[in-house]
């Protein structure tokens, strides 16, 4: 049961992370060093953090549950 939540989460997360670097039109390797990650995020990309940020969390969560 947890291992299906944390796969689901880790999805959703790392769905979110990869909506904001294709909305930034990022490039694919050196990604930190590129100075367009520095630009100021909008409103839609703030939640897509915030929105990653906690399916990530919830997804270390399950793993851990699942582990122990």
């Amino acid at each position: 049961m947890f291992e299906v939540l944390a796969i689901i989460s880790g999805a959703i997360s790392g769905t979110c992370f990869m909506a904001i670097a294709l909305r930034k039109k990022l490039p694919l390797f050196g990604t930190l060093l590129s100075p367009k990650v520095y630009e100021d995020l909008d409103a839609t990309d703030k939640r897509l953090v915030l929105a990653g940020a906690i399916f990530f969390l919830l997804f270390i969560v399950f793993i851990i549950i699942h582990f122990f």
